[in-house]
């Protein structure tokens, strides 16, 4: 009897460590996918999310809209003000795309001050140039008060469509080319 006891006991312990193990796997994986500082979805998370909307798309879904967002000179920001209030815009910034864009649309910090934004259900070029004009206004139309300071900020946006024509990194690479064309000429898109 004892040692059926003991070799209950035993099992009930390694039940509890392989649940708890489980629980930190689980937790560890979704860190992996987050932005430690802004708490966004990060590059990897969003890749994924990209190739799964892509694939939603070729199967004859609406496309998406597909985005990559600059904040302009931030490296200014950092030297005048400080990395912590260059911290503190960048996680406002995030902030205000995710409140700001409609529910279903994923804000993910790209690397840097870099982010990137996939909007599905985007039918056209029209609507593609206005939820890149409302990035933009989203950020720049008021100033970020961060650590005692007010900053004013503004972004460029590059965007195109998934719409299933072109492998989903190679959207991505045609975003980036509208971003470093609208950096070029302050345009929207």
């Amino acid at each position: 009897v004892w040692v059926l006891g003991a070799l209950l006991a035993a099992l009930a312990i390694a039940q509890r460590m392989r649940e708890s193990t489980t629980a930190a796997l689980a937790a560890e994986q979704a860190n992996a996918r987050r932005d430690t500082l802004t708490g966004a979805p990060n590059r990897r998370a969003f890749q994924e999310l990209l190739v799964s909307e892509h694939a939603r798309v070729v199967r004859g879904d609406v496309p998406a809209g597909l985005f990559v967002v600059d904040i302009d000179r931030f490296k200014s920001v950092n030297d005048r003000h400080g990395h912590h209030i260059g911290d503190d815009v960048l996680v406002e910034v995030i902030r205000r795309l995710t409140n700001g864009l409609r529910p279903h649309d994923l804000v993910a910090r790209w690397g840097g001050e870099e982010l990137a934004v996939l909007a599905p259900g985007v039918r056209g070029r029209r609507q593609l140039e206005q939820l890149a004009e409302r990035i933009r206004s989203l950020v720049g139309d008021h100033e970020i008060e961060a650590g005692g300071a007010t900053v004013s900020v503004t972004v460029s946006v590059g965007g195109t469509l998934l719409d299933g024509s072109v492998a989903p990194e190679t959207a991505l690479n045609r975003a980036d080319e509208a971003l470093y064309n609208a950096k070029g000429t302050r345009n929207a898109y």
